[in-house]
């Protein structure tokens, strides 16, 4: 991640925000909250995400406020707690990306081989229908159908959220 360019937040301040001072803590959170939001956002990529993140920050911050050190200053703690956050979401992310995965190529298997061939080559590595076509050695056409029948096939044996990830990932595979 990257460094966070602020001007430091003084002594006091942190010593009544671990205190229980809600005033040190709206001081804070004025002073940090664009900075660190931008800071998530870079990462996120969602304005939704990036406030959410910071949000969990600061509550965090605040039910862990008698954990900060003074000496190092509230900026590095909450800086931590967002890398943290910032971190864990990535992972639940990745492993729910990776299930959604597994759950598209089991249901893959129990189709016809070149349907599922067909949806392999434009599910996963992105081919357009002439690309498989001229691979497959058959008409753009029968890729076009045999890819209709199998998106049916997949619809009727995934569950909702992944057959709606199946769609996402092909909607964008069709727009790059």
């Amino acid at each position: 991640l990257i460094s966070l360019d602020m001007e430091k937040i003084d002594k006091e301040i942190v010593l009544l925000l671990i205190n229980g001072s809600h005033s040190a803590f709206s001081k804070i959170y004025v002073k940090c909250h664009r900075q660190f939001f931008l800071l998530a956002l870079r990462y996120l990529k969602s304005k939704e995400m990036a406030e959410d993140a910071v949000q969990y920050s600061f509550m965090r911050l605040w039910e862990t406020r008698t954990q900060i050190d003074v000496e190092q200053g509230v900026e590095p703690y909450l800086y931590g707690i967002l890398k943290n956050h910032l971190l864990n979401t990535y992972k639940f992310h990745q492993l729910t990306l990776e299930k959604k995965e597994e759950a598209i190529r089991k249901a893959l298997v129990l189709l016809p081989p070149q349907k599922r061939r067909i949806c392999q080559m434009k599910i996963f590595e992105g081919l357009s229908n002439a690309e498989i076509a001229q691979q497959l050695n058959i008409t753009v056409n029968t890729v076009k159908v045999s890819y209709y029948k199998a998106i049916l096939s997949l619809r009727e044996s995934l569950n909702e959220k992944d057959f709606i990830c199946i769609c996402m990932v092909l909607l964008s595979a069709s727009l790059s």
